[in-house]
């Protein structure tokens, strides 16, 4: 069957359809007694002025009918649903892209200022995502088109839609807006709109229905996006890590609010549990120069660090002690410990020589200990020392067997580069924050707040976003990153 077969054969059910419901709401009595009156009734000139008037208009409905089919069928539209619209004037045949009309137009669809549904907040910061209620089941626009209409002294006026995240202003003041010639979704479920940070701050009636149905549309304030100057502290605790819009625009969220034990890091995984020692600066801690030492039973092939030409190996003489440095400050080294298990560290801004007299006087602890990892000695008094270039101590020991904490994690672009970048918040002990820095790339930037560390990783760019612009994300905006 031909696109133009089965238009027609739409089009006539939906009349026939229409005629049924008609039929079944008229008296046929009392519509019979009536035009036995009119016909028993003399005829005058003013009878035949007003069957006249109704031929004519009858002519002008169908010649606009046929007018509307034929452009329904022109090649170049695109495909169209035919829908019919239930009302208490004549029903017609929705054929194309439905308007809101200027507010001085006779068919404005502008809801006045009459909403029924509710939006949770009421009041939303440009960039943020609001929740809009319907009042019972209604039908949503066509991919669920949200419009803005202004309300207030005089008429209502649309300004505008947010279309696919984007906001889309009306052409002119108070001009025609367009919606697809499709059918919305029916439902009384709430439906949560993000509202683009640049849309006009104001108070709006924000429709998920088109405007003319007050139980779709809420009322809004809409209120400026937070101003950035680069010279703020996020607030503490950041929980649900976020930037304003025009920072970087948020794409996705994950959440944990556990982690799986063992953890594994570095891709190298044991059949035994792993003693982890951090050493740090105790102000800094995850923030600053890191170091994380790991004793393993089972990897001796972790014994070689690089190839051979690697030029940032260095291997030191008469030892199996490999140590690596890149540009980035990230540091890697292993060697073979006496009773033959391996020895491996891993580093952030700290240098080789730092590394390397760490290792050369590190002596394992028996397999029975607590923490089964080395001790570490002075060269020249022989004793037990937590210090690593005169600034760095050992401030935490753990297995890997038994590291809790949670994390939340999103994705933003900022939209000048288009560069990607990952803000990670992780709540846990020491051992945990530093290892979660040094098991990535280099980080852009670490901070710690209390029992919290944040790491943004991503391309450096005059452009890149900070820690000091991170917010909190509002319930409704972290849900919808997390289903994205």
């Amino acid at each position: 069957m031909s696109n133009d077969d089965q238009l027609d054969e739409q089009l006539r059910r939906m009349a026939e359809r229409s005629m049924e419901r008609r039929a079944a709401v008229v008296d046929t009595d009392a519509a019979l007694s009536d035009h036995q009156a009119r016909l028993d009734r003399p005829r005058t000139s003013e009878d035949s002025g007003r069957r006249w008037l109704a031929a004519a208009a009858a002519v002008g409905v169908v010649a606009a009918g046929i007018a509307a089919i034929a452009w329904a069928r022109d090649a170049d539209a695109p495909n169209l649903v035919a829908t019919e619209t239930v009302a208490t004037s004549p029903s017609t045949t929705e054929l194309v892209s439905t308007t809101t009309a200027p507010p001085n137009a006779t068919t404005t669809t502008a809801s006045g200022g009459t909403t029924g549904a509710s939006a949770s907040p009421g009041t939303v910061r440009a960039g943020e995502t609001v929740g809009i209620t319907p009042a019972g089941s209604v039908q949503r626009t066509c991919l669920d088109i949200a419009t803005l209409v202004q309300t207030g002294a005089g008429q209502p006026l649309t300004v505008g839609q947010i279309v696919g995240g984007d906001w889309v202003p009306a052409p002119g003041a108070g001009a025609p807006v367009t919606y697809p010639a499709c059918l919305g979704t029916t439902s009384d479920e709430s439906v949560s709109v993000t509202v683009p940070a640049n849309v006009p701050a104001g108070e709006y009636d924000l429709c998920i229905t088109e405007p003319a149905n007050p139980a779709g549309c809420a009322t809004i304030t809409i209120i400026e996006p937070v101003a950035t100057d680069h010279a703020s502290t996020p607030p503490e605790p950041v929980r649900r890590p976020v930037f304003d819009p025009e920072i970087c625009e948020a794409d996705s969220a994950l959440e944990g609010d556990s982690i799986e034990q063992p953890v594994v890091f570095f891709a190298k995984p044991s059949e035994f549990p792993v003693p982890l020692q951090v050493f740090a600066d105790p102000d800094l801690g995850a923030a600053g120069p890191i170091v994380m030492v790991m004793r393993f039973r089972d990897r001796p092939d972790d014994a070689i660090v690089g190839s051979g030409v690697d030029e940032n190996v260095v291997e030191l003489t008469n030892t199996s002690i490999r140590i690596r440095v890149l540009d980035d400050g990230t540091g890697e080294a292993t060697w073979t410990a006496d009773d033959g298990t391996t020895g491996y560290l891993r580093s952030r801004n700290v240098d080789t020589e730092g590394l390397a007299k760490t290792i050369l006087t590190a002596t394992v602890r028996e397999q029975d200990a607590p923490i089964p990892g080395f001790d570490f000695f002075s060269n020249q008094e022989q004793e037990i020392t937590t210090n690593i270039n005169g600034q760095l101590e050992l401030t935490a020991e753990a297995m890997n067997t038994d590291l809790p904490g949670s994390f939340r994690t999103t994705e933003c672009t900022v939209q000048s580069t288009g560069f990607v970048y990952r803000t990670t918040v992780l709540d846990g002990g020491a051992v945990l924050r530093v290892a979660a820095v040094l098991d990535r790339p280099a980080p852009l930037e670490v901070g710690q707040f209390n029992d919290s560390v944040i790491i943004i990783n991503g391309n450096p760019s005059e452009a890149a976003p900070s820690i000091e612009d991170l917010r909190n994300a509002t319930d409704l905006q972290w849900d919808a990153l997390l289903d994205r």
